[in-house]
């Protein structure tokens, strides 16, 4: 299922962070669908525009111009394969060579960016999370069911893949053996009951001495080993910057940056507030900070370590690909994070990125009763569309930036199967990263063959009538493959 390669200087990633440049670049052209051009983000009125401009810098003549006179076909020639490498990756040869060439003479500019927080009103009383983004509101203390509601019949509540005979940790909404076993913390995953596996000793297990019932197999993420014995390092985004701990996905006791503040200094309610001019290059991006119900909490409840990541970590720490196709999600957003061109002012921002991790939301909506699909009919496509939503109404109601464009500079991404068809009409001006362009050219609906992804059934109130895929403003990107493939 998987193998082992160390994150150090991974294929992936290095793929990844080039394809985040390429990327922008290409989404230009849904913006404005003509043939690409050298006058590079005209519409912002940019000074580091591609065309290549005669000028003098430190007192020396520009001669970059001597080498564009050269077409693109001949200073950036194509391969057997027809194609252009452009940061490491390959390209279909016309868009490698203008990639490459506008590169070439990008010039580096200005940018302020601002590192700020702001406070909460007595830290949250320790009952939820502050958001330092805003500091005008703390989350709530979540209080996540294991079970629905029990029964005389059913002492559990009905059937769900999850179910829980043991402790529920209600934080994340995950079961373990709890007090009164050998074993407290040993993840109880699916039906495994107890008191049987919850008390089992491993050498005694792998000696053959004692029997253990079968169906029990340690899922969770950080932990490795049959009996769940071997604690590993949990997938995170970016491993918390190595900043604070992962706990299956959320980062948590994150260190506080190193800043002095004077004794005799006015008091506000920011903690922190830095401004500094730094160099890059367009185009620039701004990726949302939006509240872990969108992304962190998503990864920290899966119930199966290898949903929704493109990696684990073993008994070594060393990285553990895996071969989850939506895996592409999580590289895509780490590398934003990562990259050199990511701004944290938005104001300079050329697009906006909102992360919300669908590729989570949709394997959890199968065994967590507390996401509510009731009312969604059981519809993983109808429950979906609702979080994006809810993502656009806080991005429009707390930020400046979508209301500018109608959202036509924004960047989704929709990972699983059926791609950006059950996206809400709010957010169809964007643009949309998906693994499949179906244009609904032959079929104009839903052609899943699994019930529970259908979205013939969503309301046009909620959904709108677009397709799944405008070829002149989305784009397709690949599913996760194995790096070492």
């Amino acid at each position: 299922m998987f193998s082992v390669r160390k994150l150090n200087c991974s294929w992936s990633l290095v793929t990844a962070v080039a394809s985040i440049i390429a990327l922008v670049s290409v989404l230009h052209l849904s913006l404005f669908p003509a043939v690409p051009s050298f006058d590079y983000f005209r519409y912002r009125q940019v000074k580091d525009s591609c065309f290549p401009i005669n000028r003098t810098i430190d007192g020396k003549k520009n001669n970059l111009l001597q080498d564009q006179q050269l077409p693109l076909n001949a200073r950036f020639p194509a391969d057997g394969h027809k194609a252009v490498v452009y940061r490491g990756a390959p390209w279909k040869a016309e868009i490698g060579q203008w990639l490459s060439g506008c590169s070439s003479v990008a010039a580096p500019i200005k940018v302020l960016e601002e590192i700020s927080g702001k406070k909460c009103k007595d830290s949250c009383s320790g009952q939820g999370i502050c958001n330092h983004e805003f500091g005008d509101g703390c989350s709530e203390k979540l209080e996540l069911s294991c079970n629905y509601p029990a029964t005389e019949e059913l002492p559990y509540g009905r059937w769900v893949v999850s179910i829980c005979s043991a402790h529920c940790d209600t934080t994340r909404a995950m079961c373990f053996c709890g007090e009164g076993t050998k074993y407290p913390n040993r993840p109880v995953a699916e039906t495994c009951g107890m008191p049987g596996w919850c008390n089992v000793d491993p050498v005694d297990a792998y000696a053959s001495k004692v029997k253990f019932k079968e169906d029990c197999d340690c899922k969770y993420d950080g932990l490795l080993g049959r009996f769940c014995e071997i604690p590993v390092s949990s997938t995170c985004i970016n491993q918390c910057s190595g900043q604070g701990h992962c706990r299956g996905g959320f980062c948590q006791w994150l260190r506080p940056a190193q800043v002095s503040v004077p004794d005799n200094g006015p008091i506000t309610g920011n903690i922190i507030d830095l401004k500094a001019v730094v160099e890059k290059k367009r185009p620039l991006i701004y990726v949302y900070d939006l509240p872990p119900d969108f992304n962190s909490l998503l990864l920290e409840g899966r119930h199966f370590k290898l949903e929704c990541v493109n990696r684990i970590y073993d008994q070594d720490n060393a990285t553990v690909w895996t071969e989850q196709l939506y895996g592409s999600q999580i590289a895509m957003y780490e590398s934003m994070l990562a990259s050199p061109h990511r701004t944290l002012n938005g104001e300079e921002a050329d697009f906006f990125f909102v992360p919300v991790l669908d590729s989570c939301i949709i394997t959890r909506a199968d065994d967590a009763p507390h996401l509510s699909m009731e009312k969604h009919r059981g519809l993983r496509s109808s429950f979906t569309l609702e979080l994006y939503k809810k993502a656009h109404d806080h991005i429009a109601q707390q930020y400046p930036y979508w209301n500018r464009s109608s959202g036509k500079d924004h960047i989704w991404s929709f990972s699983w199967d059926e791609g950006a068809c059950y996206a809400p009409k709010e957010i169809w001006n964007s643009m949309m990263l998906v693994h499949w362009g179906n244009t609904n050219s032959k079929h104009n609906h839903s052609t899943t063959a699994y019930w529970a992804d259908n979205w013939d059934k969503i309301s046009s109130d909620a959904r709108g009538n677009h397709s799944c895929f405008d070829p002149q403003k989305d784009l397709v990107i690949p599913a996760w493959k194995r790096p070492d493939i």
